[in-house]
């Protein structure tokens, strides 16, 4: 019906303009009637936009595609700038949420946006129109693929449209962060396996996940004001991300230049979730050792292992029974972690409350140094008891204690007595 009032309408009625001084056929299209836009685009109705359409196509839902030929059939305003891809994938659902602007985009829904089923036809749709998919949009600074890794999209297929569609991985944002940097900080895995599978596959790249060493061995050597280089390191020891990428067959035992791992970071940040740790540890994964190469030849390398991490960990902001967890020390024991290991070349990391020259154990009482009145948790005394029972070297520990520290071991007697059988005990008031 519409196409038949259409044609018989003359042409002074197809470019009348509303009140907003809009014409019928810039209307269809910033609704998104499709089927009425396909009608005046048949009856050669005017069109005249001079603001970008890119962020009301998206919104089209399944008359997407169609929009979009007749907007650019019709001279619409967006098809060489990279926005409209990009405003594709900012209406993909997320995971991780940001502080958009209000109307900007939907981080909950996808019902607005283009099924993903008809995504690998439309990238070729919007080729065939000239439409780069590797331009940067210019407000959000990013590529399609960058903005949709960054956000961390629900449905990986939508990134793997985007990648045989042309998308480039490989391209780096201002900042220097390509879409694994972005992807891996999100830390969507499933979306970074995809791009990891793709660098695997195109031969021409020499990736830093499938190299995972020898990147962070030039990292070492880059000079560290340079942002570009150590932001992207510093995200890559991010906590929780060792499953992940271990999964996907990367190393990551390799240090950063102070000396810390990724599980350095993990077994410190989750101090009192030992079940996030589990897996990571007992796939005997590099874990319990640092990087042999140190960031200069006249630099020496912290050594540092995560059971002193585990056992050091003191902030006054937490809670007494989340300072340190029996299960995570119990957890690096049973999987072979050295109860006796010092800490060498600690230097700046003494504020982490591990000690230079120090054992678990001793670490461990240092950084629980009691004032009077404050009395030790039972996880303290569990976590003495199971450096003990792997054969902690104990010499030297009773004697060094202070009289508030020993008032805490009442009811712990027999443990009190394994400390101090070796040699007699000077009690120090502090």
């Amino acid at each position: 019906m519409a196409k038949v009032v259409l044609r018989i309408s003359p042409p002074r009625v197809l470019a009348a303009e509303t009140a907003t001084n809009t014409i019928a056929f810039t209307l269809a299209i910033r609704n998104r009637n499709w089927i009425l836009a396909q009608a005046l685009r048949a009856a050669q109705a005017p069109f005249s936009c001079d603001g970008d359409l890119s962020g009301e196509l998206v919104a089209a839902g399944y008359g997407f595609s169609e929009l979009v030929r007749i907007a650019i059939e019709a001279g619409g305003v967006f098809p060489m700038d990279g926005s409209l891809i990009v405003s594709m994938s900012a209406v993909q659902a997320a995971q991780k949420l940001y502080e958009w602007d209000e109307d900007e985009i939907d981080v909950f829904g996808c019902e607005s946006c283009p099924r993903v089923r008809y995504v690998h036809a439309l990238m070729k749709e919007l080729s065939a129109f000239g439409i780069d998919i590797n331009l940067q949009d210019f407000y959000r600074r990013s590529t399609a693929i960058q903005f949709a890794a960054e956000r961390g999209i629900k449905d990986g297929t939508y990134l793997v449209a985007l990648l045989d569609g042309g998308a480039d991985p490989y391209m780096h944002r201002d900042n220097g962060f390509d879409s694994f940097y972005l992807v891996l900080f999100c830390g969507k895995l499933d979306n970074l396996a995809i791009l990891v599978q793709y660098a695997i596959q195109d031969i021409s790249h020499d990736h830093w996940l499938t190299n995972f060493s020898e990147s962070l061995a030039q990292c070492h050597k880059a000079t560290k004001s340079d942002s570009k280089v150590l932001l992207p390191r510093l995200v890559i020891l991010e906590p929780m991300r060792p499953h992940g990428l271990i999964m996907l067959g990367s190393n990551v035992g390799s240090a950063d230049y102070t000396g810390w791992t990724t599980f350095h970071k993990a077994v410190r940040t989750y101090r009192h979730q030992w079940s996030n740790l589990r897996w990571p540890v007992e796939t005997t994964a590099p874990y319990s050792v640092t990087s042999s190469v140190p960031p200069d030849p006249d630099e020496t390398l912290p050594t540092i292992n995560t059971l002193h991490i585990a056992v050091g960990i003191y902030r006054a902001r937490y809670e007494t029974s989340h300072r340190v967890s029996p299960e995570i020390v119990r957890l690096l024991l049973e999987n072979g972690m050295d109860p006796n290991a010092k800490a060498m070349h600690v230097g700046g990391l003494q504020n982490c409350s591990v000690w230079e020259d120090a054992s678990p154990l001793r670490i461990l009482f240092r950084s629980w140094n009691p004032s009077w009145g404050a009395e030790y948790p039972p996880s303290f005394f569990a976590v003495v008891q199971l450096l003990i029972d792997y054969c902690a070297d104990v010499r030297d520990i009773a004697n060094g204690l202070t009289i508030w520290q020993i008032a805490n071991f009442e009811g712990y007697k027999s443990l009190w007595d394994t400390l101090r059988k070796t040699e007699p005990v000077s009690i120090e008031v502090d």
